[in-house]
């Protein structure tokens, strides 16, 4: 599947000159605490794209190797511990899936499990308050962002994608506090949501009298 290629290539690209730290991949995840995930106001430290702060999460898969052949998760900004305030936040995830030349309702079925995977990953203490669309806003326990980092959470979701027997590697990049690279990576988003709806348009079968007049002709025919 190379739908999301041209996205990928400029979003690697927007990042190579930027500061950013290499975390590992660890097995030593903070307890799943699954559905029971709630983190009350009295017991947060601050909320990731909380507030008026951006929120931003973006799953853009491929099958072409050459861009991901590993698992890794990289962080631009402050981790956890380093965290004062409700924050802007961005979370981008490439993961690397077989290619077996998928089409209609395979294809789409493919990508509703990559996007559902988020709500399988509930870190103690790491609460997804809000994901609607391409937004994601976190709220995080005192205890998580004095005890955790961003090392255990992206591997909590590198396991989870991993769980899915089509995901051969899987990188993650988390965005705190004030960024330029935000703007940009609202327009990757953008892009993709344009390309999955014209997925969603194709098999809906929707009888268009004139696809000149379609809002979404340019995606379709790039899709087709």
């Amino acid at each position: 599947m190379f739908l999301f290629d041209h996205e990928i290539e400029e979003f690697l690209s927007l990042i190579e000159q930027a500061e950013a730290k290499e975390l590992p991949v660890t097995d030593a995840l903070r307890k799943d605490a699954g559905k029971n995930n709630m983190v009350f106001a009295n017991e947060s430290a601050y909320e990731l794209g909380g507030g008026n702060e951006l929120s931003l999460s973006v799953d853009l898969p491929t099958s072409n190797s050459t861009f991901i052949d590993h698992d890794g998760i990289c962080l631009f900004g402050k981790d956890l511990s380093e965290i004062e305030g409700d924050t802007p936040f961005a979370r981008i995830t490439l993961t690397a899936i077989s290619d077996d030349d998928l089409k209609g309702d395979e294809l789409y079925d493919r990508l509703e499990k990559i996007r559902f995977t988020k709500y399988r990953v509930s870190p103690e203490g790491y609460m997804l308050r809000t994901a609607i669309g391409d937004k994601e806003k976190v709220r995080v326990s005192k205890d998580c962002a004095a005890g955790s980092n961003f090392s255990q959470i992206g591997s909590a979701y590198i396991k989870a994608y991993r769980q899915l027997p089509f995901v051969k590697n899987v990188m993650i990049f988390f965005f705190t506090g004030d960024s330029p690279l935000y703007e940009e990576l609202q327009k990757i988003s953008e892009k993709k949501k344009g390309i999955t709806d014209a997925v969603d348009h194709i098999l809906k079968g929707m009888v268009i009298n004139d696809c000149n007049a379609c809002s979404v002709k340019e995606l379709c025919d790039q899709v087709e």
